[in-house]
């Protein structure tokens, strides 16, 4: 895995990505911030907009890789979808 590739993906969608509660990373990866984060996020707290976007935003820019990590937590495909749309919606 090419780790500066990775991380670069990664960088763009935490710059322009739609990280909020609709989005599909966090549909996708939500268990996992939900762990990270201490515990499932109360119904209340997901009616806010801007709530829980900044945090995921925050988990997803931390799962940058280091050099000779092997297995992302975030899948390469993922990113490369999520990168896709941002560029599809440009061109709208």
């Amino acid at each position: 895995m090419n780790v500066a590739n990775f991380n670069e993906k990664l960088r763009f969608i935490v710059e322009n990505g739609d990280l909020s509660i609709n989005g599909v990373l966090y549909r996708e990866y939500s268990d996992a911030f939900d762990e990270w984060y201490g515990d499932p996020l109360p119904e209340e707290f997901c009616i806010d907009p801007g709530y829980p976007e900044s945090d995921f935003r925050e988990w997803v820019a931390s799962r940058l890789l280091n050099v000779g990590d092997e297995d992302p937590e975030i899948s390469v495909e993922h990113l490369e979808e999520e990168i896709d749309r941002i560029k599809n919606a440009r061109k709208d």
